[in-house]
């Protein structure tokens, strides 16, 4: 049964403050989000500040690539990330969500935030970071990487910019 429901907020940040509060939440109550992240840190042994940035990055390509973007038939719509796993799809709101639940699971730090441009929202993006992250080429202060988990092509770290447009001058989705 696909659980959501559908709310307003006043401005974008809200809505990220929202999303960011609810993947904290489906983090700690929701089985099938702690048995997805204890099977993508399996391959790593026991979860660890040293195997963090492989764990972020085994969490970046599981959403991205296993969970399918599809956007809000009509109105926006909100999934809690096991019912964006046992689906394995859901919209960017969704998949940030997911990202990130699984991240604070494994006791990776993220946080979903909007993405503004020319003072417009345009998106929501996750972002995180781990021991190590500030030495990554494309963090930004404090360590942190962006996680654009919609983005077929995207590397954790790349921003929207960063990433190649496709054959008809449209990022790959």
């Amino acid at each position: 049964m696909r659980r959501w429901r559908a709310v307003t907020f006043d401005d974008w940040e809200a809505k990220a403050r929202y999303l960011d509060g609810a993947a904290w939440v489906d983090a700690r109550i929701l089985p099938s989000v702690r048995r997805v992240a204890l099977q993508l840190a399996r391959p790593f042994g026991a979860i660890s500040p040293e195997n963090q940035g492989e764990l972020a990055h085994a969490v970046f390509q599981f959403v991205q690539r296993r969970v399918r973007y599809v956007s809000d038939p009509a109105s926006e719509e909100f999934s809690d990330a096991g019912v964006v796993i046992e689906t394995g799809w859901g919209d960017c709101d969704d998949k940030v969500r997911c990202f990130v639940a699984l991240c604070r699971s494994l006791k990776i730090d993220a946080f979903v935030r909007p993405v503004m441009r020319d003072g417009e929202f345009v998106h929501v993006q996750a972002v995180c970071r781990y021991p190590g992250s500030d030495r990554h080429p494309k963090a930004m202060l404090g360590g942190w990487l962006v996680a654009e988990v919609i983005l077929r092509d995207a590397k954790l770290g790349d921003d929207v910019q960063d990433v190649p447009v496709g054959p008809h001058g449209r990022r790959l989705a």
